[in-house]
């Protein structure tokens, strides 16, 4: 359980579309959960892999002064019969203990929804607890249990990359409102920028060009290239003597003119192996 304001990544940007959808969907559960006809419980948040959905929606949903309880879809795997749906409702009387105890609303966030066992592809197909899970999720979706201070129903905020392959009347209308979320070119270089943190006018200048040559890449991408850039000053530090891991910390928070060749070196190396992990 996350507590309200203790944020994943706070020094990250905020996805303005993404951010309106969470708190709309928060504001609307809590304020006008007694009225009929009630909003939807669940808000689906669905986008390409790596783009920032889950943390997005659970730093939104903690500005809003919730605690988030997060649920990944393995955890909904089990061998037995009941199996799933017993974690799910484990996880309903968890969010309820809380709230009761601290008087905070909770929402559940479960990420990568479209991948766990309620998804029925041509390999799979549907199991018995894939059956039973749909089937616990309408009846959240259309019942009161599972309650927030003033008796309003917890919320659940759902991420995943397709749903094509998750039954069409789980999250239909009057269930649940859909955000689609796609940063723009805009969101990824304020991302490069925020993350490489450039000491001058020119190396900001490359990190947009650099940001707008690779577009299309996932915001993960982008982690993954300052990981590696990490990684080398890391090594350098090492060879060159720095030891104590205070000092080491120290030097690697010290801001450094950025290396362009460097960059769009790391930059062509980590594209490339993208596209032959899908080979």
């Amino acid at each position: 359980m996350r507590r309200p304001g203790a944020l994943l990544c706070p020094h990250g940007i905020i996805f303005k579309g993404l951010e309106r959808a969470v708190q709309r969907h928060l504001f609307q559960t809590r304020m006008f959960g007694d009225e009929h006809p009630k909003p939807p419980r669940f808000l689906v948040i669905a986008g390409k892999p790596g783009t920032g959905k889950t943390v997005a929606a659970t730093d939104a949903a903690l500005r809003m002064n919730y605690a988030v309880l997060h649920l990944p879809s393995a955890k909904l795997a089990s061998e037995n019969e009941g199996g799933a749906t017993a974690v799910l409702d484990d996880y309903l009387l968890e969010a309820e203990s809380h709230t009761q105890s601290f008087g905070e609303p909770v929402v559940i966030v479960a990420d990568d929804f479209d991948l766990g066992i309620i998804s029925a592809d041509a390999d799979t197909g549907r199991t018995v607890n894939s059956n039973l899970m749909a089937q616990r999720f309408q009846g959240l979706g259309d019942t009161d249990e599972g309650q927030n201070p003033g008796g309003t129903r917890i919320p659940f905020i759902i991420t995943g990359n397709d749903f094509s392959q998750v039954r069409s009347s789980l999250f239909r209308d009057g269930r649940a409102t859909w955000y689609e979320h796609a940063p723009s070119s805009d969101d990824v270089g304020a991302i490069v920028v925020n993350l490489f943190k450039p000491a001058t006018a020119d190396d900001r200048k490359f990190l947009l060009k650099l940001a707008h040559r690779y577009r299309q890449e996932s915001v993960a991408f982008w982690t993954a290239v300052h990981m590696s850039l990490r990684d080398d000053l890391v090594d350098a530090l090492i060879a060159s003597g720095v030891s104590d891991a205070t000092a080491l910390k120290v030097e690697l928070h010290r801001q450094r003119p950025l290396e362009p060749g460097k960059m769009l070196g790391l930059a062509r190396k980590h594209a490339a192996r993208r596209r032959l992990s899908f080979l």
